[in-house]
């Protein structure tokens, strides 16, 4: 890790040197989940950025701690990574957020482009297998895929997305979702949508995560979106059915809010919260149910 952290400081120095135009901020961001399986994940991290011109261009280094408590509190085990953050670009922005927790690389990239109306988006993101036997073994899994957007008229919108998923210990899992959204209210941000999505597993019930055959999905959601004095405000609920190749269909919840501030002036702040008794990542079934919060809070100069 501190190897890491020197090879990287340096590169971020030499930016911010030769970018005297640009200003620089710094970023604090927490967030946490737990799920009925007794496990739960808590992040904290500290981001300075010493090239920053805005939220789509930068430089700069994050330093994180997560902790991993997959038994219920009765076992944390405790991670500390080390990150180089990049922005940049125009008509196709990117992103980049490349690091190590000292055992292999970490991190995930985006290339993006929201030209004419529609979000077009290539991404790939690496991260350890959040359970008692991943976080043992230091299992990691690659997450690849694209996703774009087709407007279908002035208020319906299809949204497609396509990837793969390659765990450590052989496991390829194919992931489609598809997403379609109609505006009820413009002047309220108001939109009913049908989001579904459906993954196939090539080795099926590999090690402790949740991994069938396959599993399918599919809701209807009502989502809110308004603005208030700059702020905006985001809110969904979703009601609908789930399966996969050992259970039959029953019901699928979602819960989903969303705070942002104004993006002008000094600060900036972000959370969102999610509630679901869908499958995640790591964890899915029969009674299950997941939790998450993320708040993010900037600061320019």
């Amino acid at each position: 890790m501190k190897r890491l952290t020197r090879l990287i400081l340096p590169v971020l120095l030499a930016l911010a040197a030769g970018a005297a135009h640009a200003g620089q901020a710094v970023r604090v961001d927490v967030a946490g989940w737990n799920d009925s399986d007794a496990a739960s994940v808590a992040t904290f991290g500290v981001s300075w950025l010493p090239e920053y011109t805005d939220l789509d261009h930068y430089a700069g280094i994050k330093l994180e701690r997560a902790d991993f408590s997959p038994h219920g509190g009765r076992s944390i085990q405790h991670s500390k990574r080390v990150y180089g953050l990049f922005a940049g670009g125009e008509a196709w922005k990117w992103r980049a957020a490349v690091g190590s927790d000292s055992h292999t690389l970490l991190g995930s990239a985006n290339l993006y482009s929201d030209a004419n109306g529609r979000h077009r988006e290539i991404f790939v993101q690496r991260e350890i297998v959040e359970t008692p036997i991943g976080l043992a073994r230091h299992f990691y899994y690659t997450y690849a895929g694209a996703t774009a957007d087709q407007p279908l008229g002035t208020r319906d919108t299809l949204v497609g997305l396509a990837g793969v998923q390659d765990f450590d210990g052989g496991n390829d899992r194919l992931h489609l979702r598809a997403r379609y959204i109609h505006v009820l209210s413009e002047d309220w941000g108001l939109s009913a949508q049908l989001r579904t999505r459906w993954f196939r597993d090539s080795d099926p019930r590999q090690y402790d995560y949740y991994s069938p055959r396959w599993y399918g999905e599919a809701l209807g959601v009502l989502a809110l979106r308004r603005w208030r004095g700059g702020w905006q405000y985001s809110a969904a609920v979703g009601l609908g059915r789930q399966r996969d190749d050992s259970r039959s269909w029953h019901d699928a919840r979602l819960l989903e809010f969303g705070l942002t501030s104004p993006r002008r002036g000094a600060w900036y702040l972000e959370a969102h919260a999610t509630l679901t008794d869908t499958a995640t990542g790591a964890g899915g079934g029969a009674n299950y149910l997941y939790r998450y919060l993320e708040v993010s809070l900037n600061r320019a100069w």
